[in-house]
């Protein structure tokens, strides 16, 4: 009877010492935990060398395999503008294609984060790009960036890669004139 009077006593004191500051609020979860998933949406634009530029809108979804680290594929589309060079014409031509990107945040700080990405993909245009290079090219491609957090998933996306752009000598082809330049670009990430 005695240490049922103890137990009562001891629950009595907890019950009233606890207040509704002492409890803890819930823990926000990291947003980039292995098993989510991203879908962005963003322009670029690459200025490279004198043989043009790349007007490029990206749409697409990525998947984290693990904490921070995440596989994309993005369709690109939109236009480049080739000058003329080697004694082949250049112009304005539009251009599709499609990316595979790794993406690792490594770092997130009140609000923001840090992230590198790199990859590389396909792009097919018109024209040739260069003016004396191929209509198919591969783009290889590498960078850094920024999410900003506007609400609890949505988190606008900057930054700048560099963007390579050949057709890396396919099976008959003799000509591989390379193209690099330095892409910007800015849009929005949604995670769900």
């Amino acid at each position: 009877m005695k240490t049922f009077k103890i137990l009562s006593w001891v629950v009595v004191v907890a019950a009233t010492t606890t207040s509704a500051g002492d409890i803890e609020e819930p823990v926000a979860a990291e947003p980039f935990v292995a098993g989510s998933w991203t879908m962005q949406a963003y322009g670029s634009a690459t200025f490279g060398d004198n043989s043009g530029e790349l007007y490029l809108a990206h749409v697409g979804f990525g998947y984290h395999l693990w904490d921070n680290i995440s596989f994309n594929a993005e369709v690109v589309g939109g236009g480049f503008n080739a000058e003329d060079e080697a004694g082949q014409s250049g112009g304005g031509s539009a251009a599709g294609g499609l990316d595979l990107l790794m993406r690792y945040h490594f770092y997130r700080g009140d609000g923001w984060s840090l992230y590198g990405d790199a990859g590389s993909g396909l792009i097919h245009g018109s024209i040739r790009f260069p003016a004396n290079g191929t209509q198919l090219n591969f783009t290889p491609q590498a960078g850094i960036g920024s999410l900003i957090d506007l609400d609890d998933n949505m988190y606008m996306m900057v930054g700048a890669r560099w963007h390579h752009v050949s057709n890396a000598r396919m099976k008959g082809i003799d000509q591989n004139p390379g193209y690099d330049g330095a892409m910007i670009y800015a849009g929005l990430m949604f995670r769900f």
